[in-house]
């Protein structure tokens, strides 16, 4: 079965079992956009992303193609480490028994009989590619997966990969791009392009970065704490979105479908994965494919974003200051009342 891509990919990373409800029914609004394919993960949620997007989807798997990914587990301590999050250390692990194990969680998690992409979701540079490669080929032929993928590759890692699969095509690569990350274009799309490998773009939006310009976040949001979102980035942000915006006002369209049309004219975007957390959003990203920006207006926007340098580590704020003296205070105080550990 030959995968077909969509130009606009549900991307249900952010996903959280206290908005079940509203996830649903905005999944249920994508769908009925016409996006005809929703991109998830084990490591979303520890799993709660694939429970919802299963529920999401019992009753119209026919309309959907699930994506999904492996090579990241948090119940060992095989590979290097790639983040701690909710308490847990997330690790690489494309280990042929751990791909295996992946993909039959995440199955009994979607509640579906087959994956319709499976994409390694980083490179375990502690296993040969040809082992991963080797795992994924068995699960094709037993029909649990269709076709495959990657994700966060380097180009040499790609064309490995490609090799391993022989007869079995590598169907797209997942990485990060928008307008304030364009550094795959030059690294990684001349080797996609020569293997016919399909580019999908995560975080068109830079996690919302760009569609929701001079806007405050929430107190409870948790890009606050994200590099990106410190307030001396988002000021070199938004002075680059004055151009997007007045786009956008030109087009009578949103400036996040306006930054979304951007990304899904470069040459070499098959597809972008854009989140929601309300139906009305996705609505409006689903008309992306269809709104056409002249090559003027792409050209203005993208001069307008190419100076922009987001800093890695910017100055620590108050904020962050406080939060972090206050974990202090609080272990100190857990040690106090518990007493040394024995």
């Amino acid at each position: 079965m030959s995968l077909v891509i969509p130009r606009v990919v549900f991307g249900a990373m952010a996903f959280a079992p206290r908005d079940r409800g509203l996830q649903i029914r905005t999944m249920h609004a994508a769908i009925d956009a016409g996006v005809t394919a929703i991109d998830t993960a084990p490591l979303y949620g520890l799993g709660s992303s694939e429970q919802i997007v299963g529920d999401a989807i019992a009753d119209r798997r026919r309309r959907v193609q699930v994506w999904s990914k492996v090579g990241l587990r948090w119940d060992g301590d095989h590979g290097e480490v790639l983040v701690r999050t909710e308490g847990k250390t997330v690790r690489k692990d494309g280990r042929p028994e751990s791909i295996r194990r992946d993909v039959e969680e995440s199955l009994a998690r979607l509640g579906i009989e087959r994956l319709d992409l499976c994409q390694v979701h980083h490179h375990d540079r502690r296993v040969p590619i040809a082992d991963t490669m080797g795992a994924l080929i068995d699960l094709r032929r037993e029909g649990k997966i269709d076709a495959i993928g990657v994700s966060n590759f380097d180009a040499r890692a790609i064309r490995e990969a490609a090799t391993a699969l022989g007869d079995v095509p590598l169907a797209t690569h997942q990485g990060r791009y928008s307008l304030l990350h364009r550094e795959l274009e030059g690294t990684l799309w001349p080797t996609l392009d020569a293997l016919s490998v399909r580019f999908v773009a995560y975080s068109p939006l830079a996690q919302g970065l760009l569609a929701a310009t001079g806007r405050r976040l929430e107190q409870q949001d948790w890009r606050r704490w994200l590099p990106a979102f410190h307030p001396l980035n988002r000021r070199r942000v938004d002075a680059a979105c004055e151009t997007l915006r007045a786009v956008a006002a030109e087009e009578g369209i949103s400036v996040a479908r306006t930054a979304l049309a951007w990304a899904l004219a470069q040459r070499s975007v098959a597809a972008v994965v854009v989140g929601g957390s309300r139906p009305e959003q996705i609505r409006d990203s689903a008309l992306a494919p269809s709104t056409e920006l002249g090559q003027g207006a792409r050209r203005r926007i993208a001069n307008a974003f190419a100076t922009v340098r987001l800093l890695d580590e910017p100055p620590e704020r108050r904020r962050d200051r406080l939060r972090r003296l206050s974990g202090r205070v609080v272990s100190g105080l857990a040690r106090r009342v518990t007493g040394p550990r024995r």
